[in-house]
């Protein structure tokens, strides 16, 4: 059609902006932007490479996503909510064509009645009565439905959830319940190899029946509940090869290497087709229908995964060996979340099972569990899993709200365009209680966090504790450039003073002596805690450049903070080397120059240097 070959023209949409965030904040804010194919390649690259300008100006192309777009700057911060009300009344606005009432012309065989005299009517006698002015309906006004309460609401969503996915775990509980007390009826009847084969062909039995479910639309959830079961049974598969002792023969290496390569392929195939990655929605001028592009998942998640199965083969060999294929699978954990921080997951097609997350959670508390329970290893040498599974935890959670945010703003207007109101407020209850959900993960993963710390942290050379210490620290940083909250802050500051600690506690006990008696003799003090007054001052320098750095970003609050945390530390360090004049001097001498240094940078004349 003639009308089809004509494309509309490209509208653009000029920002200038102001930069009132840290530039890492813009970065983010920019790629967001490329990915949604709001701005160019070329722009982004220019944009990439400019990073000191105080002032954001871009040309951007004005497309179906520019609202996403717009909207995930305002949760960065980088554009405020009257810029965006403003941008929304100068280009986002129409003229709506008013419909006018059609009134039914009379035919010109029917007379036309006067609008001076009443029309007579008759009625059954032949007389003739006058009409009597008839007055205009009243308009009925539409019944206001009052919102359901939040109480109301969650009671509603946990029956729905219990008749449907409880009620199915119920069934698969007593189908592997039933099952393995019919195995276990005739457990002693077979050999190492039988009784393994048993479970082998148990969890070949899932995957079949997965297979076939998955044929019928209406049995999705069953399907997705069976697969689920299928991939928590392959670790457990590797534990009880490696339990029964079932590759130490000739015969069960063969059988191991074919079950071990069959239940890997099982897995590869079901976390392939459990997860869709969003790749990109456009939606055509002409046929104004959504267009998705599967794809697979991450290739480090699926081996991070099977790692963590095949961890379990090989504990019976060596009593050092469980410890160290802890760490093998934790670290496998943190690299594959670490190289992932960037892709974007979408599970709506699996929010009830996402199966990747389970089973790798299942694997890493199956490891570690086996590792306490049944391997004799010692909590305390597990300081820094722990920690390491609370961080990623925090990861994955900070990675699904920054997703989420945008997806569910893109499908809030989206339903809201077509059903109004209800459906504006299933989106606002489905995302209440992903909300809380994810709410639930951090607070857990936090709590690893201080778990792993705690429980490493009376080692004699405590290096666990340290390195949990450094990523407590990463999730500090990743807060306080989110948020950008003074207490953040403080709670950085007084974070690197406890690392400070574990680090006087690393050094070597005899480097250690022999720096403390120098310094002692340097000084000429018995006192240790004079020594403080001098060796911390660096400290305090340090959060004089973070608030100076805040202080050039336009961030007053931040800056007084980092200035007030420093002039405090400064005058306690003051106090502690006060008993002894030679420390004393010495503090006194570096507050001097600190505050000239710091005096200098702030005079008129900074600037006029700085220009120059």
């Amino acid at each position: 059609m003639p009308s089809e070959s004509l494309r509309k023209p490209s509208k653009y949409l000029r920002l200038d902006i102001p930069i009132n965030v840290s530039h890492h904040v813009v970065l983010e804010g920019l790629e967001a932007w490329f990915n949604l194919e709001l701005i160019s390649e070329i722009d982004f690259q220019w944009r990439n490479s400019h990073r000191s300008g105080n002032r954001l100006i871009l040309v951007a192309i004005q497309n179906e996503s520019i609202l996403d777009g717009l909207n995930i700057w305002l949760e960065m911060g980088l554009i405020r909510d009257d810029q965006v009300r403003l941008i929304a009344k100068t280009r986002f606005v129409s003229e709506i064509a008013v419909e006018k009432p059609n009134y039914a012309t009379p035919s010109k065989h029917e007379p036309i009645p006067s609008s001076n005299q009443p029309r007579p009517t008759e009625n059954l006698s032949g007389s003739h009565l006058a009409r009597s002015p008839q007055a205009p309906p009243k308009p009925i006004s539409p019944k206001v439905t009052q919102s359901p309460s939040k109480v109301a609401q969650t009671v509603r969503s946990l029956i729905s959830e219990f008749s449907t996915m409880w009620l199915l775990f119920l069934g698969v509980f007593l189908v592997v319940v039933s099952s393995g007390v019919l195995a276990a009826s005739q457990w002693n009847n077979f050999d190492a190899q039988g009784q393994y084969l048993l479970l082998f062909v148990y969890t070949l039995g899932f995957f079949g029946v997965s297979f076939w479910t998955s044929k019928n639309e209406h049995l999705r959830l069953t399907t997705r509940a069976l697969q689920l079961v299928t991939l928590l049974l392959v670790p457990a598969n590797f534990w009880a090869m490696d339990g029964l002792r079932v590759v130490n023969n000739p015969a069960g290496v063969g059988l191991g290497l074919i079950a071990g390569c069959l239940l890997s392929g099982i897995a590869i195939f079901l976390l392939q087709t459990s997860f869709l990655y969003l790749e990109s929605q456009k939606i055509t001028a002409d046929l104004q229908k959504r267009r998705r592009i599967r794809r697979q998942l991450s290739q480090i998640s699926i081996a991070t995964i099977l790692i963590l199965a095949w961890l379990h083969l090989g504990w019976m060999n060596s009593p050092y060996y469980p410890l160290i294929a802890v760490y093998l699978g934790i670290g496998a954990i943190a690299i594959s979340t670490f190289l992932n921080r960037d892709q974007g997951l979408n599970t709506a097609d699996s929010s009830t099972f996402p199966l990747a997350l389970i089973t790798g959670a299942y694997s890493t508390v199956l490891l570690v569990s086996r590792a306490l329970l049944f391997a004799n290893v010692s909590i305390f040498k597990l300081g820094l899993a722990l920690g390491i599974c609370g961080w990623v935890l925090v990861q994955i959670t900070n990675k699904t709200e920054r997703l989420a945010s945008a997806s569910l703003s893109h499908q809030g207007d989206k339903n809201l365009a077509e059903t109004g109101d209800l459906a504006k407020r299933s989106q606002s209850q489905k995302s209440s209680e992903s909300q809380s959900v994810l709410s639930f993960q951090k607070d857990l993963g936090k709590v690893l966090l201080g778990l792993g710390w705690l429980v490493s942290v009376w080692d004699q050379y405590p290096w666990q504790a340290f390195t949990v210490s450094l990523l407590i620290t990463w999730v500090l940083c990743d807060r306080l450039f989110k948020h950008e909250e003074p207490n953040d802050l403080t709670y950085l500051f007084f974070w690197g003073l406890q690392l400070l600690w574990l680090g006087k506690r690393l050094t070597p006990e005899a480097w250690g002596e022999q720096t403390l008696k120098s310094l002692l003799t340097l000084f000429q003090t018995n006192s240790e805690i004079n020594l403080l007054g001098v060796l911390l001052f660096p400290y305090v320098i340090v959060f004089l450049v973070i608030a100076a750095i805040y202080h050039d970003r336009q961030k007053p609050s931040l800056a007084l903070r980092g200035e007030l945390l420093a002039l405090g530390f400064g005058v306690t360090l003051t106090c502690l080397s006060f008993s002894n004049i030679y420390t004393l001097f010495t503090n006194l001498t570096l507050a001097a120059i600190t505050l000239l240094v710091v005096q200098a940078r702030r005079s008129p004349h900074s600037s006029d240097l700085n220009g120059l």
